[in-house]
């Protein structure tokens, strides 16, 4: 589609993740085509709220998912912008590399087509080693992966759409439950996997398209049974349960996805190890967080109960990203103030009982950030010691959601490929320019 060439480079070689924008010829005729009650809606939240330049298709997702109540749309939306900017959402594609252990080790990732044209997402939940993955990963980085996650799927999602010439917004999921058992009932991991599913539902609404679950444990109906009856219609419809046979399961999965995209576990021809998705497992001692892996010259500064200590973080002109890593014997809390002294991290209770843990921050700009911690007012009588380390890295750059892009594309949109030679020739004309 020739009117899809420029949206489609801009989004694998210039692939920042804000503003959100589905191909702007695509979105219009997607807009048209939906009722009136939408239409009066959609206009009323673009009244009420910042659209920040996201494209009305991403918007409409926030009034669908408020039964067109403009003000509950208009909550939604805000709180998930706040949420997106304190988590530094628009620079996460370009200068953000995800930890190891949420990369290997959480279950899941993307690949195929269904056939209705979505993105297949995978995630063999009952396969992740639920006690282990929360030791390889400060607790904040485990959703801002689920987050970076998202951005990329949105991508995904931006794509397909100009490989099927339509909107294609929303996601199959295939949902292994295979395995699952009381070790991923530990409290700290049932915290991050709810956590995870509420950083999608919250800020990126109306987003699944079919949930195919499989392999479910014999309690998991009743369970089900349970909760069915406060789902409305519509999301009853996207749920597919499927048994534990594997023949079986492969066939009912080819009506859904075409059998050229199920992985070998589920029957396909498709190697496990081919296609860029982590299937979990156990998490190796050695891939634990610990303080050596993290802290080289760390200061300590000793708190007592209600004390509060100010570190002061000189950042330079160019864009930085700080890694600000903490680590004491008892819960303290954090806020980071930027030099114009706007609160850059709100208040936030830090817990150390399974890793050191660390605040990840863009700057742009020089000046003084003002790092805040303090002693739990409930916390210990005698002084405690809290370790701190502050990492800068300037012009920090990741290829991994471009590189994944590709590779998505190069199977998926090979018939677009040659828009890539296209656009790395413009790259290299751009970067000529700039040094003349």
């Amino acid at each position: 589609f020739f009117f899809s060439s420029s949206s489609l480079i801009f989004l694998v070689c210039g692939f920042a993740t804000m503003p959100i924008r589905y191909d702007e010829v695509l979105a219009e005729e997607y807009i048209s085509n939906i009722d009136e009650k939408e239409k009066a809606a959609l206009e009323k939240l673009k009244e009420k709220v910042d659209t920040r330049g996201h494209d009305d298709l991403y918007l409409l997702k926030f009034v669908r998912a408020r039964n067109n109540n403009v003000d509950k749309a208009a909550k939604m939306y805000n709180k998930a912008q706040e949420f997106m900017e304190d988590n530094d959402f628009e620079h996460l594609s370009e200068r953000y590399t995800p930890f190891r252990g949420p990369s290997e080790y959480y279950p899941a990732g993307f690949y195929g087509i269904c056939r209705d044209g979505c993105v297949v997402g995978h995630c063999a939940i009952g396969n992740c080693d639920g006690k282990g993955i929360v030791k390889t990963s400060p607790a904040n980085e485990l959703f801002r992966y689920e987050l970076w996650n998202a951005a990329y799927s949105t991508k995904l999602r931006q794509l397909q759409s100009i490989a099927e010439g339509r909107i294609v917004d929303k996601l199959t999921y295939i949902f292994d439950l295979e395995g699952l058992g009381f070790n991923h009932f530990h409290q700290p991991f049932m915290t991050m996997f709810t956590g995870m599913c509420d950083v999608v539902e919250a800020n990126f609404p109306e987003s699944l398209h079919k949930l195919i679950m499989l392999n479910p444990p014999k309690i998991f109906p009743a369970a089900f049974a349970v909760v069915k009856p406060f789902l409305n219609e519509s999301t009853r419809s996207k749920f597919v349960f499927l048994g534990t046979n594997k023949a079986e399961n492969f066939k009912k999965l080819c009506e859904h996805i075409d059998p050229k995209w199920i992985p070998q576990r589920y029957g396909g021809p498709v190697p496990d190890d081919k296609i860029n998705v982590s299937f979990g497992g156990d998490v190796r001692e050695d891939d634990f967080l610990t303080e050596e892996d993290v802290f080289s010259n760390p200061s300590e500064y000793d708190l007592r109960r209600s004390e509060c200590c100010t570190i002061d973080i000189d950042v330079g002109e160019d864009p930085t990203r700080l890694e600000i890593w903490l680590h004491a014997a008892i819960s303290v809390s954090f806020e980071l103030i930027d030099p114009e002294g706007n609160v850059r991290v709100k208040k936030t209770n830090v817990n150390f009982s399974l890793t050191p843990q660390v605040f990840l921050v863009f700057t742009f700009g020089a000046g003084v950030y003002k790092a805040n911690i303090s002693a739990a007012s409930r916390a210990w009588g005698k002084s405690k010691t809290v370790k701190v380390e502050v990492k800068k890295e300037e012009n920090p750059q990741s290829n991994r959601a471009k590189t994944l892009l590709q590779a998505w594309m190069s199977v998926h949109m090979p018939d677009h490929m040659h828009l890539l030679k296209e656009s790395h020739k413009n790259e290299r004309v751009d970067d000529d320019d700039d040094d003349e």
